[in-house]
């Protein structure tokens, strides 16, 4: 509908039963409301609205601000609705809702439009409902009996702060729900051909994502993972030898007594070399060679800075989360950490020492065949300062602009989930601040054995000066503690 159809639309039954605008209401309306095709319900709820609050024979603009305009007001009735619900529908309405949010990478996040197989059938009478209450909008498909259903306006996207933070939780679950729905309609629209079952990391991925949110993937998404994974097996059964088994598993166990290992580490090895177990990688980021200025002038002026030539390689995005820690934890039986009542998942891991680091880099380097490590002090000072570019914190030389960088006692303190705050120019996350992170180097010898070890990047409980990349901070052998954690890398080939 073209602007002016929409102003007549708007204005001419207002005016049939006696009603005026206030000057200049109608035109911003019309300007907020954009050509987006949810734009006639969303005009329809926001009218209705007007009308329950106006004065006298006038719909007012202190009526439409208070309902917060156009892109707050069915926001709001969002927020409002929801909130009358039982737990059970609540749960439900999320469900709908992430089902109909595209995830942006890099850019905004927009609706998408989904059938109702893909969202539930169970879920339809609750869907009905918020198309009734103008949240969403169904449609048929041209030529066919099945419906669709989508967010009525993106304004829902952009302002419902409660959807804004389960689509924020839920990212990347999100981004590989859409990559499954692309292959599940390939597999559908080849006759289900056993070529596009998924298979390797996919695989993984996906079984993974099946065993913690059940209730998110449609009967077809659950029912495509579960004949891949199937599939998978059979193929394994098939193609090895009774005699191929028990030479793995020979060769297995004599490694596990040679090292002093249990069996069911051995055992998560092997499952994971075959595929028949996830196991959860950081997100590594390739930093380049380069050389830059090392040392900490300010707490060791005697110590110059010394120009130091970095290896490319490779270091996580992020620290390591105890969702990754405890997935170790889950397969190999080892010592779980205890958060403190700080939060696990997609924080970062405390409660470990040095020793617990590096044994986590070997075996996640034997289950994936790559080859983990803890950063040298060199590679995770160079990777802090983007190369040489910042060399007071992560991602800046002005301390006015650190908050946005760095958690520490100005703004938190608690543990928050790693890339609550911006990145530095690599692309790494909480380089500054949030816990100490490990490194390889040893920072105070007993003759020949390392007694304190070296971490760095200060903690959330730090002042900024203790942030600083430079600073290198001793940790006794041995120690754990909430405040320490640790990031891996890897060699370039």
């Amino acid at each position: 509908m073209k602007r002016e159809e929409l102003r007549l639309a708007i204005e001419e039954p207002a005016r049939q039963v006696g009603l005026t605008f206030e000057a200049g209401l109608v035109d911003l309306m019309l300007e907020q409301a954009g050509d987006e095709p949810g734009q006639l319900p969303l005009l329809e709820f926001v009218l209705r609205r007007l009308w329950e609050d106006r004065r006298g024979g006038e719909l007012h603009h202190e009526a439409y601000k208070a309902m917060g305009q156009l892109q707050g007001a069915i926001a709001k009735k969002a927020e409002s609705l929801y909130l009358k619900l039982n737990e059970d529908d609540q749960h439900k309405v999320q469900q709908i809702f992430l089902r109909l949010v595209r995830p942006g990478e890099g850019e905004a996040d927009t609706r998408r439009r989904a059938t109702f197989a893909e969202v539930g059938e169970g879920l339809r009478s609750l869907a009905k409902t918020l198309a009734d209450e103008r949240l969403l909008v169904t449609s048929q498909v041209a030529g066919s009996s099945e419906e669709t259903i989508e967010v009525s306006h993106e304004a829902l996207i952009r302002h419902w702060e409660r959807l804004k933070q389960w689509v924020e939780a839920d990212r990347r679950f999100l981004a590989w729900q859409l990559r499954l729905n692309a292959a599940v309609k390939e597999w559908e629209g080849n006759k289900r051909s056993s070529d596009l079952l998924l298979r390797g990391i996919q695989l993984t991925e996906s079984v993974d994502w099946l065993k913690k949110k059940p209730d998110y993937l449609s009967p077809v998404e659950r029912e495509f993972v579960t004949v891949s994974k199937n599939r998978k097996k059979r193929n394994l059964i098939a193609a090895a030898t009774i005699a191929g088994l028990m030479l793995i598993l020979i060769g297995a166990l004599s490694w596990s007594w040679k090292e002093g290992v249990t069996v069911k580490y051995t055992v998560s090895i092997v499952k994971a070399r075959l595929h028949l177990v996830s196991v959860l990688e950081p997100e590594m980021v390739e930093i380049p060679v380069g050389d830059f200025l090392q040392g900490d002038v300010i707490t060791r002026p005697n110590n110059p800075l010394r120009k130091v030539t970095v290896n490319g390689f490779m270091i996580g995005k992020y620290e390591v989360t105890f969702e990754e820690y405890d997935r170790y934890v889950e397969l190999t039986g080892g010592r779980s950490p205890n958060d403190e009542m700080l939060g696990r998942e997609r924080r970062p891991v405390i409660d470990v020492m040095w020793e617990d680091a590096v044994d986590y880099a070997k075996w996640l380097s034997k289950a994936t065949g790559k080859g983990y490590r803890l950063p040298t002090a060199s590679e995770w000072e160079y990777a802090a300062g983007s190369g040489g570019k910042d060399t007071m914190w992560a991602g800046t030389s002005d301390e006015n602009q650190l908050k946005d960088y760095a958690v520490y006692m100005v703004n938190s303190k608690q543990v928050e989930p790693v890339g609550s705050k911006k990145p530095n120019d690599f692309g790494l996350y909480d380089m500054s601040g949030n816990v100490f992170e490990m490194v390889r180097d040893c920072f105070a010898k007993a003759g020949k054995e390392c007694n304190t070890h070296m971490i760095r990047g200060g903690c959330r409980g730090n002042k900024a000066e203790t942030l600083r990349i430079s600073y290198e901070h001793p940790s006794m052998v041995g120690t754990r503690n909430n405040l320490t954690g640790f990031r891996l890398a890897q060699d370039i080939p």
